[in-house]
């Protein structure tokens, strides 16, 4: 038998355990709630701190590309001045507005698939002017171009065949290779009259080949890479 005192002291404990209980519950829901909200940023992305390995290669990979698209139109832009033939000026300036579509395009995937911006201090370019020397003359830009569009073209095709490239960046792969034929045409047609192109060419291949050995161990970490970019 549980005297009166005892078995008040039962009810209230129990009462009391009740009322912890809903409101640990609640504590615990304002807490993953304040959580979330914490770690989300504006329009829903994600940080990168937070994401798993898959989608921060991704959002690392697209923002480079994107800074690597726009470098590469703001170098041929720069050669329409140098540009005498009419044909060859048109050539630059549609291949320039052409990677700077590029480049606005990998924007929109960025922004569709809810990836963060990573700023981007290196373009891929900028590791063949490591290496070699600063292309100044119109041949020696676009015979690099012509190296670089190559690579390009190969890296795409194999981002294709990749079962973890998202469905939006395969679409965005699939118009820019298309785009990319008719650089590497018109390039090629117009380097066959350049009698300083065939060195040039080799010499660029020797420097793609030796980047590209530098940079595919860090082809799933590229944020490994020393200045290639900062995670925000």
């Amino acid at each position: 038998m549980y005297s009166l005192k005892a078995v008040w002291s039962k009810g209230e404990r129990e009462n009391l355990n009740s009322r912890n209980r809903r409101r640990q519950g609640y504590v615990g829901q304002e807490r993953a709630q304040r959580t979330q909200k914490k770690v989300m940023c504006r329009d829903g992305v994600l940080p990168i701190t937070y994401m798993n390995a898959v989608n921060r290669c991704q959002a690392w990979r697209l923002n480079w590309y994107r800074q690597s698209e726009l470098e590469g139109a703001l170098l041929l832009g720069r050669m329409v001045k140098t540009a005498v033939d009419p044909w060859v000026s048109y050539q630059l300036t549609k291949h320039c507005a052409e990677e700077a579509n590029h480049s606005l395009l990998w924007n929109g995937v960025i922004t569709e698939l809810k990836l963060p911006t990573i700023r981007i201090f290196r373009s891929y370019q900028s590791f063949f002017l490591q290496v070699g020397n600063h292309p100044k003359s119109l041949v020696e830009v676009l015979a690099f171009t012509q190296i670089f569009e190559r690579r390009v073209h190969q890296a795409f095709t194999r981002e294709l065949k990749d079962p973890k490239t998202p469905q939006p960046a395969k679409k965005a792969y699939l118009q820019m290779l298309q785009d990319e034929k008719g650089h590497l045409s018109w390039v090629a047609d117009w380097l066959k009259q350049q009698s300083a192109a065939s060195g040039l060419l080799e010499h660029y291949q020797r420097i793609d080949e030796n980047v590209f050995a530098i940079l595919e161990p860090y082809r799933e970490r590229l944020w490994d890479i020393e200045f290639l970019g900062a995670e925000t």
